[in-house]
């Protein structure tokens, strides 16, 4: 009967011994994935906030490039005109050249009293494909006949004040309609290409593939408002300071 007992006594210890140890696998198992779900949310919060401050950075250093990279007048040189009381900038590779009256100046003469200046993409001597830009002021309003007649161009107020005037493809001469090949660009409106300086001066800026005799482009219309040197001459009206 003891030894029944006995017996008795020692299967439930055995059995209790058991069940503790399942309980101490519980316990273990569930501290386990407990700390293992803290370690992965925590883990996976760094990398978000690595890569929230890699964005960040990344775009922080995209919008400084498109900030430089969006000045047009990067590298460009300036000439003020004391006749004038103006500034402009220009390409610095661009070919200057310029007249006091009749008198032809070098760019290294320039002293401020030029009446006219001749920017162009290449030197004169180059007559095919070569974009020129005139700036001269004076007392004589230039106009140019019919343009006074028709209205053969667009215009666009310019943040400056200027007006800027781009010639159309299909334009209307006093003799008809007709097809441009060599379209301009002015400061002005079809009736007066100019603007009156606070001197009481007229300033004239115009720009065109054709710019002086001799000059001829093959580009087509769409080619030549299109170029980078019809843009850089916009750039050019649009510097203008007063």
């Amino acid at each position: 009967m003891l030894k029944t007992n006995m017996k008795k006594i020692s299967k439930n210890q055995k059995g209790f011994t058991a069940v503790e140890g399942l309980l101490i696998i519980l316990i273990l198992l569930v501290i386990g994935a407990v700390g293992y779900m803290v370690y992965h949310n925590d883990h996976k919060t760094k990398t978000a906030s690595v890569s929230s401050t890699s964005l960040t950075t990344s775009s922080s250093k995209k919008s400084s490039a498109t900030t430089k990279s969006a000045n047009p007048y990067a590298g460009w040189q300036t000439y003020h005109s004391k006749l004038g009381d103006f500034t402009i900038q220009y390409p610095a590779n661009w070919n200057i050249t310029g007249f006091n009256g009749e008198t032809p100046v070098g760019q290294n003469q320039f002293n401020g009293n030029e009446t006219e200046l001749y920017i162009s993409e290449y030197p004169g001597s180059t007559t095919e494909n070569n974009f020129g830009v005139t700036v001269a002021f004076g007392s004589i309003i230039p106009t140019a006949t019919p343009y006074n007649l028709y209205p053969n161009g667009t215009t666009e107020l310019l943040p400056n004040g200027l007006t800027l005037w781009s010639e159309k493809q299909d334009i209307n001469y006093a003799t008809g309609p007709a097809t441009d090949t060599c379209p301009e660009i002015n400061i002005g409106t079809d009736n007066t290409f100019s603007t009156k300086l606070n001197n009481g001066e007229e300033l004239y800026i115009s720009g065109s593939y054709c710019w002086a005799q001799r000059m001829t482009t093959n580009y087509t219309y769409q080619q030549q408002v299109d170029s980078s040197a019809w843009n850089d001459t916009v750039n050019i009206i649009k510097s203008a300071t007063f």
